[in-house]
Parts: C-alpha cells; structure tokens; sequence
C-alpha cells in the first residue's frame, strides 16, 4: 500500500486545520504527547509530521515533543511516568479496566466527556454510544476515547460454496449441514484455531455475546467474581458443539495465533473464517475477488437478529492529562492535540493504513476499496458492539486462565470444564 499521497493530503488539511487554531506570538509552553504509534510509519509518521509543523509555526503557541514506544514498552513508560507525577498531557492508552484502573486512580485520566463538551470539532454523537457504554467502567464517564478499533466479520468463499452447491448459511442448522458437505470433499468449513487464545477467543465472545444475559455477565466478571454463567456457558457450549461437528481445523493449535490465523482460508482450503481488520492484507487477490461478507449465523436460542450484536475492541484510545486540562495555560492546547486525533483527516488516515476507525465516519468512493467499506458496514449496521471477554478479566491471572480454557475448548474439551478453567482464573486474579 502506498502511503505518500494520502499522507501529504491528509497533512496539508491538518496543518491548516492548526494554522486556524494557533494564533500567538512569544515563548511557547512545553507541551508532550505520548503514543505507542512510532514515527517511522503510518499513523506515527503523520502524527509526527503534524506536530513539527505546530512547533515550526512561528505562531504557534505550544511547543509539542513526541514520545514513542512499542506495546507494552509504551505501558511501562506510562506507569513510570504516573509514579513520578510526570504524565504527558495527551496520550494514547488501551481501554482495558485492569490496565487503566491505576491511571485513573492516579488522577491521570481525564473524564472524555468533558473534552466532547468543549471540542468545537466532535462530540458524543460521533461515536457508536452503545460500544462506548462498554468503557464507563466506574458509571461516571469515559476515560479512554476510542480512536482506533477491531472488531470480526465472517468471510465466505463463494466460489467454494458454489463449486458444491451450498448457499451461504443462514442459521446454525445452514451452517453444520454445509460443514458435513466440505468435509466430504475435503475442505474445512471454518479456519478459526486457537493457541494462547487467539484467534479463537475473539470468535467465542461473539457467539456468546448472542445469548441474553451474556454480555451484562461478562461486564460484571471482576465485581461479581463469576466467569460460569448460563448465558456464557450457552456460548462456550456452542463452540464446543462446532468442534464435535468438526467445523475447524483438526489441529486447532497449529491453525491458532496470529501467524497462522486465516492461512487455510487464504490458501482456499477453507471456505469460512471470522477475520479481523489486520488480516484483509493477507488474502490473495484471488481469494479476496470471491469473498463476501455475511453475519454470523443465526444460532438456535440467541436473543438477537444476526449482525445485531458483535465483538469489537479497541486497539487505541485518547487520554488527557486532568492536570494539563485544568491548566489555563495548556487546556487550549490539549484540546487542540485531541482534535487532531479525532479529526476526519487523521480518522481516513486511519483507513489508509488498512485499520479500522472507532469514531463514525462517512468514506466516499474512493476513501476505501468496496471490500473495506463492507468490512466497515459490519459495525455501522450493529446495535451493539461489545469488547471482547479478555477486556474485563482481573489481570494476568485470569488472562493466563482463559487461555487455557480457551485452547482447550477449541481442542475439544468440554465446555463445563473449561469454563470451570476460568473461574478459577477469575477468583485468583480477584483475590492478588
């Protein structure tokens, strides 16, 4: 994919959209942002670009340094930075309750609500309401705004489908009945595996997200303690009913993990597959040209119509400093910064790099190819899209327990067992 031309488009819209906003002479206030988006490329380098063209403004009034680092190098230099009292003034944060419950403890979490007020650019409206009820953990506000999400789509090879004369299934019934054909011939219905987890437990979430009660359940795991519910322990049952149908891969564990997740279906040797934003650039031409998009099938007992309910996550949020916000001296300029994160031009930027917007967001024709725009409609078309389990689990023991119980379900244990895997899990990780 080339970059260049949407990002000096995009860049000369931001420039002027500051431009419009700094006007000031004399000393410049020291300003920070922080991020895990290193400046080398993508949304890095634009965000990069954006900024030493505020600092080269002779009118400008902030002085802004950019401050990167990777994954989980990023949380630890925050966390450093909290326990000194040193935060930066906007920074991007993940959403997760047990990742930010220290930061907002801390006083380093602004309430987002507040800056949705004051902003002259977004508000609430911009935002799927429903997906961001998700993130006010405490019932008082939002404190990581979404900027960059996921969320899963389930792919269909037609041209598969067709060579055997299966429509795309429908209902659950549709779907096992399909499998018994592909089987038959040798191919595998659904390329969904799962090793530490992944990618299978995004698709467990979805599927128990379907029965009533599900969600409310796993939203309260940390303060009701309970991981086996009936409603959740109807979605784990699916799954392993999936597995006595031998809808996936014989070896769930080598077909499991990012690397090898959706290389059956990109090799078409299997027909279906639940994908994720990050993996579009895998599939071949060939395969994409005859891929279409379906909701999930509708599974017996569930409470809502198919494509109702989705699980989509969020892999960046915006935070503010409380601090810098409340300062005459620097608020203007916070504000200014968040604009730039939740503008039009830096949301298509977004769209450029192949990742998924988690603001609302109209694309014209030539925004995004057809395919991408379908992906997108998935969660424009979902009442509600919810964040996976792994979200609200009590910290890396209950991680480390559900993905046990996860690869094991996907391998083919019973679903009592493994759910019975992570409330154990649950109740260690409440109990540290």
């Amino acid at each position: 994919m080339t970059t260049k031309r949407p990002l000096a488009i995009f860049f000369s819209i931001v420039v002027l959209m500051a431009s419009a906003v700094f006007v000031f002479s004399g000393p410049k206030t020291q300003m920070r942002f922080a991020t895990t988006w290193t400046p080398s490329e993508g949304e890095g380098l634009y965000l990069e670009k954006t900024i030493d063209a505020l600092n080269q403004d002779s009118n400008g009034k902030y002085l802004w340094t950019y401050e990167s680092a990777a994954g989980h190098e990023h949380e630890t230099a925050m966390r450093i930075q909290l326990a000194a009292d040193n935060m930066p003034d906007v920074y991007t944060f993940w959403p997760g309750q047990a990742i930010i419950t220290a930061f907002k403890e801390g006083g380093a979490m602004l309430d987002m609500d507040k800056y949705l007020k004051d902003s002259k650019q977004v508000s609430a409206k911009n935002w799927n309401q429903e997906e961001n009820n998700f993130y006010r953990y405490w019932n008082d506000g939002i404190y990581v705004l979404p900027i960059e999400a996921f969320h899963g789509f389930f792919n269909v090879n037609k041209s598969i489908l067709d060579r055997y004369g299966i429509k795309p299934p429908t209902t659950f019934a549709e779907l096992v009945a399909a499998g018994k054909v592909l089987r038959s011939n040798g191919i595998i219905p659904i390329d969904t595996g799962s090793k530490g987890a992944n990618p299978g437990h995004l698709m467990l979430s979805e599927i128990t997200y379907q029965f009533k009660g599900a969600m409310q359940d796993v939203r309260n795991i940390k303060s009701t303690g309970t991981a086996k519910t009936e409603a959740i322990l109807k979605g784990w049952r699916v799954v392993e009913q999936m597995r006595k149908e031998n809808l996936f891969p014989d070896d769930t564990i080598a077909s499991g993990d990012w690397d090898a997740a959706g290389a059956l279906y990109n090799q078409g040797k299997a027909a279906m597959e639940m994908c994720y934003p990050w993996m579009i650039q895998r599939i071949p031409q060939d395969i994409l040209a005859n891929t279409v998009i379906i909701p999930f099938p509708k599974i017996d007992g569930t409470a809502y119509a198919r494509g109702e309910v989705i699980m989509g996550g969020i892999s960046h949020g915006l935070c503010i400093n409380p601090k810098s916000y409340s300062n005459p001296a620097k608020k203007a300029g916070t504000i200014a910064m968040a604009d730039i994160l939740t503008s039009d031009a830096f949301t298509k930027m977004i769209v450029k790099m192949g990742a998924t917007p988690a603001r609302l967001i109209k694309l014209a024709e030539g925004d995004a190819t057809p395919f991408y725009r379908n992906m997108l409609a998935v969660k424009t078309n979902a009442k509600y899209v919810v964040p996976p389990t792994d979200f609200m689990l009590p910290g890396t023991v209950g991680w480390e327990a559900y993905m046990q119980a996860v690869d094991g379900l996907f391998a083919g244990e019973p679903a009592d067992q493994m759910l019975d895997v992570l409330q154990k899990g649950v109740v260690r990780g409440l109990s540290q």
